[in-house]
């Protein structure tokens, strides 16, 4: 475990959200620290300190959003209590706040974004297929590619395009059968859901 706090500016977005049958769709719902408490010893690599920037849908994430993000994070990462900061963010403009946040940070403190394409109450299921797919069905691929065929770096990429391929469609599957529309895991907070869809 390392001494210095790791600090979680949570913005909304996908990865907190949660399926609300009265809008039939995602609403926001999930804090900083719901997400961190649905994986278990997170807390026992670092300390983590939360910060709830925002929970809003990421296209709602305007310029003058980044900037404050920004400007807030520059904040949190000149103490000396912090090693670094991870945003939780939405996919849409995950790229646009990332790029926009690399040109003006000047800590040499890193920065994590990251996002889902999921929301909170069904990360069970995507967990498991990106497990199985990147930790067997892309190595099986790649090993007999690259040393039985002998395709080179050819075979390695097949590999990556398989895994890609076969993830896609058991997502796909999962979103057609609309099992994650009931799925909640347990341990997880509700949140702010009611609120949200108020």
């Amino acid at each position: 475990m390392i001494d210095k706090k790791v600090v979680v500016v949570a913005t909304g977005g996908t990865i907190a959200m949660k399926y609300d049958p009265e809008k039939d769709g995602l609403v926001p719902a999930c804090t900083g620290e719901d997400l961190a408490a649905a994986v278990p010893g997170l807390g026992e690599v670092a300390p983590l300190e939360f910060i709830q920037f925002s929970n809003i849908a990421s296209p709602g994430m305007t310029p003058q959003n980044m900037w404050d993000l920004h400007l807030k994070l520059e904040e949190v990462l000149a103490r000396d209590d912090v090693a670094g900061a991870i945003v939780t963010h939405g996919t849409d403009t995950l790229e646009e706040t990332s790029y926009f946040l690399d040109l003006l940070h000047t800590s040499p403190k890193p920065i994590v974004t990251t996002a889902a394409m999921r929301g909170a109450g069904d990360t069970k299921y995507t967990a498991k297929v990106i497990f199985v797919t990147v930790m067997l069905v892309r190595p099986l691929i790649a090993l007999f590619s690259v040393y039985v065929l002998r395709w080179g770096l050819t075979g390695a990429w097949i590999a990556l395009v398989a895994d890609q391929c076969l993830r896609t469609l058991l997502i796909t599957l999962r979103y057609q059968s609309g099992k994650w529309k009931t799925v909640l895991k347990p341990d997880l907070p509700q949140g702010k859901a009611e609120s949200a869809a108020n």
